[in-house]
């Protein structure tokens, strides 16, 4: 296995600067990882579509968000490859205390569900303590 196929299939990152395809809409932004990977679940992708209160967005554009709307796309795209490593870099930066309980929530089921590690940057001390299992 090469690292590119063990990257691609194994690990999702989420950035500080969203990085969503500008062409694509919030529903296509959300699936492409996991299509990609041949790793689509549609059932865990409307049950991340409503945790994260994006069911209202899906044919909006990127631009046309706002950032914390962003933010949550970014975080149902890497969680829904079901990945075994999830990086993320100040996921909750640019969220509410609302919306950050909820990405938390999001990240409990990532690590009960499918066994998952996440390895986050944060100066968010609720989430650090929240998701601070071993």
């Amino acid at each position: 296995v090469c690292s590119s196929d063990l990257r691609l299939n194994n690990i999702s990152i989420i950035f500080q600067q969203y990085n969503l395809i500008p062409s694509l809409n919030v529903l296509n932004n959300i699936k492409f990882h996991s299509q990609l990977i041949k790793n689509y679940d549609q059932n865990f992708r409307d049950e991340l579509i409503d945790l994260l209160g994006l069911s209202k967005l899906l044919k909006k554009y990127p631009e046309e968000i706002s950032g914390g709307q962003q933010q949550r796309v970014a975080i149902a795209r890497a969680i829904l490859t079901k990945p075994k490593i999830l990086l993320a870099d100040e996921p909750t930066g640019n969220l509410d205390e609302e919306n950050s309980l909820i990405v938390s929530r999001a990240f409990e089921i990532l690590l009960t569900r499918y066994n998952s590690t996440i390895i986050i940057a944060t100066h968010s001390e609720n989430l650090a303590n929240r998701l601070n299992k071993k």
